[in-house]
């Protein structure tokens, strides 16, 4: 694993102000006054770009793990609202990854994004690589303290690979992990019809010339930034349908419209396959190869991730109207976790869908605060 400091930043605070800057370190500059960019390379040859917001004596050192089809920006576009400075202000620490392929994480050692096979992979080597590789980083940068991991949505189910795949890695390295929104299976969400559509996307994976999804040039990529940012509670509205859920929240509509200019960035076609095989199977396992699944794992059929496996505490935030992680697939996961992984408990909220832990107005009080209770126990 290498890894370098590209830049250095420092300005002065400004008021509270959500504009219209679309670039991260514009972001970073705007509401931290100074970070720093770190390229972390992986086992695989992938070099994921990392920002950490550096803290004078710190309670501890939080990394965050943004969901699918954003990257880290979802942790600060809300500015001065953001779960990022929340956190910050509040004497942590703050680092966050940016995971493989997303517009800031897009070199290899030995591929372009424009390979193919620069884009073979699912959210199953996005946990064992990009989160293990930064965590042996942040780990030995801050004399072997131990870190809290902040996950949400794909964030979260990447987390629960690492931790039962890896279960002593996990301990040494990690504190806690604070699991938001954590899609594991879909048996009771209203998304599980779209397991019938698992023979086209598989037929994605085996033509060449389709690796990725989303990418900043798709049609479906164009059409989200050109209009949502227009009629953002319409959007909200749609991705609600679809799956996130009805929430009692009102999302900010400023905020919203600046978080649809951000996305979607891209996504491997095998994190939407896996993903895909998760709400066919209605377990969660491991990439199923098909005929090939004898030479990979010695089995006709993939492995079960063993939560059973997980040593480190697991905080898990779920929502009553999340269909993406429903509360009963949430609650027959969790209580497979071993007592020791349970230590802070679960957090159930009434009336929070898929995204509001990002866009919900009463992130802060709902959320945010109730984490902060548990972390400030830890140091």
């Amino acid at each position: 694993m290498k890894t370098w400091i590209k830049e250095d930043c420092k300005i002065q605070y400004n008021q509270r102000d959500i504009s219209n800057v679309y670039l991260k370190p514009e972001l970073l500059k705007k509401y931290f006054g100074y970070y720093e960019t770190h390229e972390i390379e992986t086992q695989d040859g992938y070099f994921i770009t990392t920002y950490r917001i550096p803290k004078e004596k710190p309670k501890g050192y939080i990394l965050f793990r943004h969901p699918a089809t954003t990257d880290s920006v979802a942790w600060i576009i809300q500015g001065f609202e953001s779960p990022a400075l929340y956190f910050w202000k509040n004497g942590f620490e703050v680092w966050m990854t940016n995971t493989r392929g997303t517009d800031f994480s897009t070199k290899h050692k030995n591929l372009t994004a424009h390979d193919y096979n620069f884009w073979n992979f699912s959210f199953h080597e996005i946990a064992l690589y990009d989160l293990g590789a930064a965590l042996e980083y942040i780990y030995q940068r801050n004399n072997n303290n131990k870190i809290i991991v902040v996950g949400h949505s794909m964030g979260s189910t990447e987390c629960l690979i690492y931790a039962s795949m890896l279960p002593l890695k996990s301990k040494k390295y990690v504190h806690v992990f604070v699991l938001m929104t954590a899609s594991t299976t879909f048996q009771f969400s209203r998304v599980n019809f779209l397991g019938n559509f698992i023979p086209f996307l598989q037929k994605l994976t085996t033509d060449d010339t389709v690796g990725v999804v989303l990418n900043k040039g798709s049609l479906m990529s164009r059409i989200v930034r050109s209009v949502c940012p227009l009629v953002p509670d319409l959007c909200i509205a749609l991705y609600s349908f679809f799956g996130a859920g009805w929430s009692t929240e009102e999302p900010n509509p400023v905020e919203t419209s600046i978080i649809f200019n951000q996305i979607p960035r891209a996504l491997s076609v095998k994190c939407v396959l896996h993903y895909g095989q998760l709400i066919s199977s209605g377990k969660f396992q491991m990439f199923d190869y098909g005929t090939a699944n004898n030479e990979v794992y010695g089995s006709s059929y993939p492995p079960e991730y063993p939560v059973e496996n997980i040593v480190t505490p697991i905080y898990l935030i779920v929502g009553s109207r999340d269909d993406l992680a429903p509360k009963e697939d949430t609650e027959a996961f969790y209580n497979k976790l071993p007592n020791i992984a349970k230590i802070y408990g679960k957090l159930n909220i009434e009336g929070m869908n898929h995204i509001d832990p990002i866009v919900g107005t009463n992130r802060k009080e709902k959320v945010y605060d109730k984490i902060l209770n548990i972390l400030n126990k830890l140091s």
